[in-house]
């Protein structure tokens, strides 16, 4: 077996595909024509009907992938064995999703109209998590984090819709940070598992490693914490800011959103509003540490810092976007004044 050292406890060992492990009589995990959409697509409903129907866990789902539905079925498994993942994944109306792994592409991506949640495998094929075991770690990261991203579109994304410009970027900045930390949490709880021990070791040495390590030194220094697990998660909320091309990469998707929105003539209309300490606490919640940020959200409202645009280029973008809405068309009339345009036209507010 190969082995890993995350600094914690004793070596993580690989779980090792060629041993002989009694795995018991082989699942049944061969997909039925009514498994596949039109778009060859997979039913996610219909992947944990098959995993419930099994009773097996994910190391007998692992042991017989060969092709994109068996690999499917362990992605899905596992997500199951987490219980904050699995929350969020039946709080979303999973009947209407479907999935697919695409090697055309690396990380994830969805459809939020279409309903479909799309994983690449950079390349390689979906056979291939069986033994390659950052492919596998990778995938499974992916489909937790877009998970929590969907989230977020359902329940979060009515908080934004007045809100100004320069809120809207801070917003996008605490949804990555919370779908950052939401992943690394899984990810630690799965791995006290002996079959997911690497998943640590994978967080700590690939992309939100910082965030991860936040994690390690909250927890040895607030042990016997009572509330250790929320002040925990909200540690590793604020460490994500702590890197300014992590937050320039967030401003600049948050910046060509609203350019998106801009060039399709949808009307942004007069956005006013600020991020407030009660916003924040009840947009940021997870089932299981309710509203984690705690004292944090008054921090996060108020405290420039988190708001600040460090990328030049990111500033002229957002000069220039919030320069094109000093003027907001009602009935095709501009207008710079909020109260003069609701005295002319109050039937369109």
């Amino acid at each position: 077996m190969t082995e890993f050292y995350d600094g914690r406890q004793s070596p993580l060992k690989e779980y090792d595909l060629t041993a002989n492990y009694d795995h018991g009589e082989p699942v049944d995990v061969k997909p039925c024509l009514e498994d596949l959409t039109l778009n060859g697509r997979f039913s996610i409903s219909e992947l944990i009907g098959r995993i419930d129907e099994s009773e097996s866990s994910s190391r007998k789902f692992l042991s017989h992938v060969d092709n994109e539905y068996t690999a499917l079925l362990w992605v899905f498994s596992t997500i199951l064995e987490s219980r904050s993942a699995a929350d969020v994944l039946f709080s979303l109306t999973i009947e209407d999703w479907e999935i697919s792994l695409r090697d055309d592409m690396e990380g994830y991506s969805y459809d939020f109209d279409e309903k479909c949640i799309f994983i690449g495998t950079d390349g390689q094929s979906a056979s291939n998590l069986k033994t390659n075991l950052y492919l596998r770690n990778s995938a499974l990261l992916d489909a937790i984090q877009c998970l929590r991203d969907i989230w977020h579109d359902t329940y979060t994304i009515s908080y934004t819709k007045n809100l100004r410009l320069e809120e809207l970027l801070k917003w996008e900045r605490m949804r990555r940070a919370d779908t950052t930390v939401f992943t690394v949490s899984c990810a630690r709880d799965l791995s006290h598992s002996e079959d997911h021990q690497h998943l640590w070791n994978h967080i700590l040495s690939h992309g939100e490693g910082d965030v991860a390590l936040s994690f390690e030194a909250f927890e040895h220094t607030h042990l016997g914490n009572p509330d250790l697990e929320e002040k925990l998660l909200a540690a590793a909320f604020i460490e994500w800011f702590s890197d300014a091309n992590r937050v320039t990469e967030s401003d600049k998707f948050a910046l060509d959103e609203m350019d998106a929105i801009l060039k399709s003539d949808t009307n942004m209309g007069f956005r006013t509003e600020r991020i407030t300490a009660d916003l924040i606490s009840e947009a940021f919640t997870l089932s299981e540490y309710g509203r984690y940020l705690g004292n944090l959200c008054k921090e996060l409202a108020i405290n420039p810092d988190y708001g600040r645009i460090h990328d030049d280029i990111c500033l002229m973008h957002f000069m220039q976007i919030a320069d094109e809405m000093e003027t907001v068309s009602v009935e095709a009339i501009p207008f710079r004044d909020k109260e003069l345009a609701r005295k002319i036209f109050p039937d369109s507010f």
